[in-house]
């Protein structure tokens, strides 16, 4: 196996790590991201030499979307640890032979993640296949409900996404202590799992689907 490959599969490894931690608790250590990167670097940096113009053309065009990412946290769109993990990609992911960066591979394959966790999401709250239901980006949740039932732990109430305090205090802020009130909620997506799986359809697929698709529009690489 190619370097590239084997570093590519090390960044779906941490990232993989990552994301269980995201699921089960919504934040990653920084630490993961300092100690994974200063690993992953030397070995990424050999990768690179055997194309470095390429190499370096994706690193900026990766870091571009990294910033981009980071202005959407700023806009309380994602979370810091989705920024981190997209930086983590973008240093150390390698070129390889493909034609996109792999950070930009993995953020294209995402939201078949995103639409698997929404709908599963929307299941668990809906209690049905309804596809009203189904399909809704948010939802009237009773206060009570988004304090006591687990399934909506990690859920977001509208216009609080930036606020640090715990979901049960939120809530009955935004309620002002009314249990009974209808709150406009919707479900807290765990990105960084959505970028692993993303990652790990880059390192099985690489970038086919785009390969097929220009060839289908006349397009032909080597």
């Amino acid at each position: 196996m190619e370097l590239s490959s084997l570093v590519l599969l090390y960044a779906t490894l941490v990232m993989g790590y990552a994301a269980i931690e995201d699921v089960k608790r919504r934040e990653v250590d920084t630490k993961v991201w300092i100690l994974a990167t200063l690993a992953g670097a030397p070995f990424s940096a050999l990768a690179a030499l055997a194309d470095v113009w390429k190499h370096m053309l994706f690193l900026l065009s990766s870091l571009l979307l990294v910033t981009l990412a980071y202005a959407l946290y700023r806009l309380c769109l994602i979370g810091g640890a989705d920024v981190l993990a997209m930086a983590f990609i973008a240093l150390i992911a390698p070129a390889g032979h493909l034609l996109l960066p792999p950070l930009f591979l993995a953020v294209l394959y995402s939201p078949l993640s995103v639409l698997a966790y929404q709908l599963y999401s929307n299941y668990l709250f809906c209690g049905s296949l309804k596809p009203r239901c189904l399909l809704a980006f948010s939802h009237k949740v009773e206060a009570r409900r988004l304090i006591e039932d687990p399934r909506l732990r990690w859920w977001v109430v509208s216009g609080e996404a930036c606020k640090e305090e715990s979901q049960e205090d939120i809530v009955l802020r935004a309620s002002g202590g009314e249990l009974n009130l209808q709150l406009e909620a919707s479900p807290g997506h765990p990105y960084v799992a959505h970028l692993a799986v993303g990652m790990i359809a880059t390192l099985l697929l690489g970038d086919l689907p785009i390969r097929f698709l220009l060839e289908e529009l006349g397009i032909h690489f080597l």
